[in-house]
C-alpha cells in the first residue's frame, strides 16, 4: 500500500510517480522486482481500477509486487549473455501465462492457471485479476 500526494488531474506522469514510488519502497536487499501490479487505487475513500483523468489530492495505490532472488536472475542472465543473447527484459512464467490469455472477463474472475510443460508445471491462483499465489510443482 503506497500514498502518493499529487493535487493534480491524473496522468501518464503521475501514474509514472506512483509506480517509481512503489519501486523505491519495496526495493529489498538481495532481490530483483519481478513485477508491479496495482490492484486498486483509493482516491478520497473510494476504490478505483482506473484512475487516469480523475482529480485527485492524494492516492493511495494497493497492488502486488513480485521479488525474484537475484543470485537466481543473474545467473540465468549471465548463461544467456554468454551464449550471445541480449538479454532486454524478463518476465516469470506466472505473469507470462496470464497475459498470454488475459482478457475484461478475467478480470472480475477468480481462478486458477495452470501450465503443464515439458519438464515443471506451475498453478496460479488468480484473484479479480490479480496473480495472488503461484507454485511450480
Amino acid at each position: 500500500k503506497e500514498e502518493y500526494k499529487c493535487d493534480t488531474v491524473i496522468d501518464a506522469e503521475v501514474m509514472k510517480k506512483i509506480t517509481q514510488q512503489i519501486i523505491t519502497n519495496n526495493t529489498t536487499r538481495g532481490f530483483e522486482i519481478a513485477a508491479i501490479q496495482t490492484t486498486d487505487y483509493l482516491i478520497d475513500d473510494n476504490s478505483y481500477r482506473e484512475i487516469k483523468g480523475i482529480n485527485a489530492n492524494k492516492i493511495v495505490a494497493r497492488g502486488v509486487v513480485t521479488l525474484i532472488p537475484k543470485e537466481n536472475l543473474y545467473s540465468v542472465v549471465a548463461l544467456l549473455e554468454k551464449n550471445g543473447i541480449n538479454v532486454i527484459d524478463v518476465c516469470i512464467s506466472p505473469v507470462a501465462d496470464y497475459y498470454a490469455y488475459k482478457n475484461k472477463q478475467y478480470d472480475s474472475k477468480n481462478g486458477t492457471l495452470i501450465n503443464i510443460g515439458s519438464e515443471t508445471t506451475t498453478i496460479s491462483i488468480i484473484t479479480n485479476g490479480i496473480i495472488v499465489k503461484s507454485s511450480i510443482i
